[in-house]
């Protein structure tokens, strides 16, 4: 057993479900160990796991509607309905057309807003094509107290110019994670 919140909770949430759903014959994947798939005359069954968070798609409504109720005598589960929000990306799924929108818009907001950048001009290309970038960074404290200073002209934000790398693999992380998702 484990308190909400805590570092362990997560892990133990998991590891009990898992069992749960191995127990009734879900396969857990090779490649993501929070994807489980169940197979049954045809018919297909898959759950992803984030946490405590899950999400089913199904080919089998009845077949889900009967592994539902057994996972809940074991684990008592939630339901939210038709997909609305995964992974903080809005999801709009128009069944009838076969048409699956996904929307990061309020992850790129928050992500503009934590740095301090819901005013900016967004350009087709921020930097000039042509321009060839081969300097490994300044080279000594005066130009690093100038790239310190330029990072802090919308304001003071950087005490040094450790800080302004930081900020920057932050940003290209959150970039990257947005790209990849």
């Amino acid at each position: 057993r484990s308190l909400y919140g805590l570092k362990q909770s997560g892990y133990n949430w998991n590891k009990k479900f898992s069992a749960v759903l191995r127990s009734l014959r879900f396969r857990q994947s090779n490649v993501d160990p929070c994807h489980f798939i169940y197979e049954h005359d045809g018919d297909e069954i898959h759950i992803c796991t984030w946490v405590d968070d899950g999400l089913v798609s199904t080919s089998n409504l009845q077949l889900w509607h009967d592994i539902r109720a057994k996972l809940h005598e074991a684990t008592p589960l939630g339901s939210k309905g038709p997909l609305k929000w995964l992974l903080g990306m809005s999801m709009d799924y128009d069944q009838q057309n076969g048409i699956l929108r996904i929307s990061q818009r309020a992850k790129i907001d928050a992500l503009l807003e934590h740095y301090g950048m819901t005013n900016s001009r967004p350009l087709p290309t921020p930097l000039d094509p042509k321009e060839k970038i081969f300097d490994d960074g300044p080279n000594n404290a005066a130009e690093r107290a100038q790239v310190v200073k330029s990072a802090n002209a919308g304001g003071t934000r950087f005490r040094n110019y450790a800080d302004v790398v930081t900020c920057c693999r932050e940003i290209i992380g959150a970039v990257g994670h947005l790209a990849c998702w």
